[in-house]
């Protein structure tokens, strides 16, 4: 078989493996119901516009010896403008590090902190807006030619993807009872 690029660590990647992993997340993206199909005609006639393309992020999450080759469906939404409400930081390790330090610190059994990874997090983020992409092709159906895909959730790409997810975390968050640290402060 041919190869593929790794577009995060360089080299090449065994191409069969790059289509098991592309048919994995396909499968994710169909099982989350990530978009539906709506007519390119809706598209142009509520943005002016194409929808996005999208493409794939392939990399070896293994080693050259045991590959564990992933991929990922990223739209090409490409900054046009200054958004700073679409910020979305994320902890640097560092920032881990000094939290974890300090909770190991207090000596209180009854003290505990969560390391929360969310595969594929931004697929449970509903949009904000209406947002318009092509269709994959690993994902393509007679009949699609007219076709393109309206997000119901998040897609890694989109510009406000990130923001989305942080305001999923913090409601889900919220309805256990737990409060943000500018509202626990008052």
């Amino acid at each position: 078989g041919g190869q593929t690029w790794d577009d995060v660590r360089g080299g090449w990647l065994d191409t069969k493996l790059v289509t098991k992993a592309r048919s994995d997340e396909m499968e994710y993206v169909r099982s989350h119901g990530v978009y539906v199909r709506v007519p390119r005609s809706r598209c142009w006639a509520e943005t002016g516009k194409a929808p996005l393309k999208t493409g794939w992020a392939d990399t070896n999450k293994g080693t050259a010896d045991e590959p564990n080759v992933r991929s990922l469906w990223v739209a090409k939404e490409f900054n046009t403008g200054s958004r700073p409400n679409l910020f979305a930081g994320t902890s640097p390790l560092e920032g881990v590090r000094l939290v974890l330090s300090e909770v190991a610190s207090y000596h209180d059994p009854s003290v505990c902190i969560g390391i929360i990874d969310v595969r594929r997090a931004y697929f449970y983020a509903k949009t904000k807006r209406t947002v318009f992409i092509e269709l994959p092709a690993e994902d393509w159906r007679p009949g699609d030619d007219e076709k393109c895909g309206m997000l119901r959730l998040s897609l890694y790409g989109t510009r406000d993807a990130a923001q989305n997810w942080g305001e999923e975390l913090g409601d889900t968050l919220e309805k256990p009872g737990y409060v943000t640290e500018q509202e626990g402060s008052s």
